[in-house]
């Protein structure tokens, strides 16, 4: 092999290790799918290696491109239970009545304590409340 010929991996950081997912010969097609891999909210980083063979037979590596992210989404929301609830909410003012925030902390504790928010951010936030629905 001539000294000038090489490849890029890409690799995705997951279960605390880098580990290669493909392999492309142009840099530009490994740094467009490294962006890819980082679309994803799960995927906690991305890098690029740029591998060249040397005259020896040795190859060399280095890091031309990372980048990690906050892992969003990795973790199923848990719903605790309520044994009795004592208020209905007949009109939309009394969702953000404090008894109907106390509830809905309760219920969403999990939740609120990993996006540190309390209910009432959440209940005028449409971002979350959109969250929550899905």
């Amino acid at each position: 092999m001539a000294s000038n010929q090489g490849n890029f991996d890409i690799q995705v950081f997951k279960n605390n290790r880098w580990a290669t997912e493909a392999i492309r010969e142009r840099e530009i097609d490994a740094r467009t799918m490294a962006k890819k891999f980082l679309s994803d909210k799960k995927c906690a980083g991305a890098r690029v290696l740029a591998n060249r063979v040397k005259h020896d037979g040795s190859v060399e590596e280095k890091v031309i491109f990372e980048e990690t992210q906050s892992v969003k989404g990795s973790q199923l929301l848990k719903i605790a239970t309520v044994e009795q609830i004592k208020i209905y909410c007949e009109k939309p003012r009394d969702f953000f009545s404090l008894e109907s925030r106390i509830i809905f902390n309760r219920i969403f504790r999990s939740y609120l304590e990993s996006i540190t928010l309390t209910p009432t951010e959440v209940l005028h936030n449409h971002k979350e409340i959109q969250r929550l629905a899905d």
